[in-house]
């Protein structure tokens, strides 16, 4: 009797298109339907209809839910953008909010005069004397850090006459900018904030040029 050889590595390429054809019979639930119609009409060579009949189940599950699953990404994904960009929004004004009440506070330790968020961070090498706690921390001592997707710029306004016991970058006048990093994804609206206390928006995100340490008079009133 002739015998037939299969040599080493040439079994999984025979193989190869029966495995991709019965993939593709369990993707589409095929494989149950057959197991269970084996498994009924011969019980004892077969069983497991039990077995079988999940798998129909299963295959018809995830057949039904793709396109549920599809549907809800396509909501979720602008949903969580939305939340992120509002959260993003809410850091921003608490920032420049914050820039405007701790330059009111050097202010008032510095003879009057504003100053740049370097020597806010650090008071003690700027203004003479002073041996109190900064009035600003963290990434908002620095003019040109990002926080919460939003891109800070100092705006330096009219300087200060300079005497001896006030700090040599002493300003009458600044204003601060804090723009998305990445517009329409980490924010939307640009804010503006200056030493009137008033505080603005771009509703496009986009700043216009500041002149003499004042928001422009095209930035908004924020409500």
């Amino acid at each position: 009797m002739p015998r037939f050889h299969v040599t080493w590595g040439t079994g999984p390429g025979l193989l190869a298109p029966f495995i991709a054809r019965a993939r593709q019979a369990e993707e589409k639930g095929l494989l149950g339907s057959i197991a269970y119609g084996r498994a009924k009409r011969e019980p004892a060579v077969y069983g497991g209809k039990g077995m079988a009949l999940a798998g129909i189940i299963l295959g018809a599950m995830g057949f039904l839910t793709l396109p549920f699953l599809g549907t809800f990404a396509a909501l979720a994904i602008p949903n969580a953008l939305r939340a992120r960009v509002a959260t993003n929004e809410s850091g921003a004004i608490g920032d420049v909010r914050t820039v405007i009440s701790a330059e009111a506070a050097y202010q008032s330790a510095n003879g009057g005069y504003y100053d740049t968020p370097e020597c806010l961070g650090a008071p003690a090498k700027c203004i003479p004397h002073y041996t109190g706690e900064p009035f600003l921390k963290g990434p908002l001592a620095d003019e040109n850090a990002v926080t919460n997707g939003y891109r800070h710029t100092f705006h330096i306004g009219e300087q200060a006459q300079i005497v001896s016991t006030v700090s040599a970058t002493s300003l009458r006048s600044y204003a601060f900018v804090a723009e998305p990093a990445t517009r329409g994804q980490t924010g939307v609206r640009a804010f503006c904030g200056d030493d009137g206390g008033r505080v603005c928006v771009w509703p496009d995100g986009q700043p216009t040029k500041i002149t003499g340490g004042r928001c422009p008079a095209d930035c908004r009133p924020l409500n």
